[in-house]
C-alpha cells in the first residue's frame, strides 16, 4: 500500500464527510436479484462494494478508510471479471 492519500481523504479532511442529499431506503439498495450460481457471487459482490464505501465514507480513521477502499477495489475487479467475456473469444479487426 501507498503512502499517497486518496483525493476523498484530502477531500473529506477539508469538507468534512460526503453525505448523499437524498435519502435512501436499504430497501432501494439491495436490489440486486440473487439467484443460484454465479449470479448469487454477483449480488454478493454488490453488496459487498456498497458496504465498503458506505462505511469508508463514514468512517474517521486513515487506515480503516485505507482499508474499506482496498476491499471494495477488489470486490469490483472480481465483479468486472465475472461479467468481461474472455479474451479467448475476442479478435482484433482493421479500420
Amino acid at each position: 500500500m501507498s503512502n499517497r492519500v486518496s483525493t476523498t481523504i484530502s477531500f473529506e479532511e477539508h469538507f468534512g464527510p460526503k453525505v448523499p442529499d437524498v435519502a435512501v431506503s436499504p430497501e432501494q439498495l439491495t436490489m440486486v436479484p440473487r439467484s443460484s450460481g454465479e449470479g448469487s457471487r454477483l449480488g454478493e459482490l454488490v453488496e459487498q462494494m456498497r458496504r465498503s464505501v458506505v462505511s469508508a465514507t463514514e468512517s474517521t480513521d486513515r487506515a480503516a478508510k485505507s482499508q474499506l477502499w482496498d476491499e471494495y477495489r477488489m470486490a469490483r475487479t472480481e465483479a468486472l471479471a465475472m461479467l468481461a467475456p474472455p479474451l479467448e473469444n475476442r479478435r482484433l479487426r482493421s479500420v
